[in-house]
């Protein structure tokens, strides 16, 4: 017995050194310390992220892949790169078409390839076997009574009610259209700050704050209706103490303080640090709220009093 119980453990331990000597994937250039998949198990269709954590061998740049691999399988929607110190993160956002195991399509990021991922993709159908229920009876489509209502409702009532607030809704239509275009700008300029804040840190100090002003005057141009895109650094103080409200002594002076330090290093070839940038873009992004909260209620104000003058009788 105690020769048998000598052998299963020297099995044991033989196969747990096999194991730990599987690569989680095959990368060449790096070395690889993790590989997870959100979710762990996914299924024919489900949109899943792939994370793997490598260190690059000296010498050996890291960069997102040039193109993206294509096959009939697989969907790759993104792929991307992100370095904390030594260590890179490679997110690979993917939808699998195929049950079974299939190896991921060869990628290159710089220097580092990356190959051989195996996917397991499971298969709903695969799992469980599938019963005959019978033959169902006449369904109706879901809705179809609540369809049938809202016609009758229409037929009868719609010519009544379009004569009645017709006036009413045209106005609202406008109101709305015109509330939807006036916030285009700060959504615009929200999506733009977004991706500045992923890719500032590939980004040189002059292109971050080229990108960061111009962006910003273009707002603030768009928004007012008023030009802020040939103003120079001093114009623009002017120029904001007008639009915005008499308590924003602090906003102003920290947007005119950033786009003057802009100037400096986009003209004088100085640097800005990280913590530098990243405080500047938290700066614009508060004020650009503030400013979008100003103006909606300066709008709204403007909109009362022209209803007080159209409803206020003729002398």
């Amino acid at each position: 017995m105690r020769a048998v119980r000598r052998t299963m453990v020297f099995l044991w331990v033989v196969l747990l050194l096999l194991c730990s000597l599987v690569p989680v994937a095959s990368v060449e250039g790096a070395r690889v310390e993790n590989q997870i998949f959100l979710p762990p198990d996914f299924y024919v269709g489900d949109n899943v992220e792939m994370r793997l954590s490598l260190y690059p061998e000296p010498g050996m740049r890291m960069l997102p892949p040039e193109e993206v691999p294509v096959a009939n399988w697989i969907d790759i929607h993104d792929v991307r790169v992100k370095q904390d110190g030594s260590r890179w993160e490679v997110q690979i956002n993917f939808t699998s078409y195929a049950p079974g195991t299939r190896t991921l399509p060869a990628m290159q990021f710089g220097d580092v390839a990356l190959n051989d991922v195996k996917l397991h993709t499971k298969s709903i159908l695969q799992e469980r076997g599938l019963d005959f229920f019978g033959i169902k009876g006449q369904l109706y489509l879901p809705g179809t009574r609540l369809a049938i209502g809202l016609a009758v409702l229409v037929l009868f009532f719609g010519p009544v009610f379009v004569l009645s607030f017709a006036g009413r809704v045209t106005k609202g239509v406008k109101r709305f259209v015109s509330i939807k275009t006036g916030r285009r700008p700060h959504k615009r300029f929200m999506r733009t700050l977004k991706e500045l804040r992923e890719k500032h840190m590939q980004m040189s100090s002059r292109r971050f704050y080229i990108v960061l002003s111009e962006e910003l005057r273009h707002y603030l141009s768009s928004r007012t209706k008023e030009d802020f895109i040939s103003l120079t650094s001093s114009e623009l103080r002017a120029q904001l103490w007008k639009t915005l409200p008499s308590d924003s002594t602090e906003q102003v002076e920290a947007l005119v303080r950033m786009m003057q330090q802009s100037d400096e290093i986009k003209f004088g070839g100085l640097n800005a640090s990280k913590k530098q940038r990243e405080e500047d873009l938290e700066m614009v992004i508060s004020a650009a709220k503030d400013i979008e909260v100003y103006i909606e209620s300066a709008n709204r104000e403007a909109e009362k009093q022209k209803i007080q003058k159209r409803r206020k009788p003729a002398k």
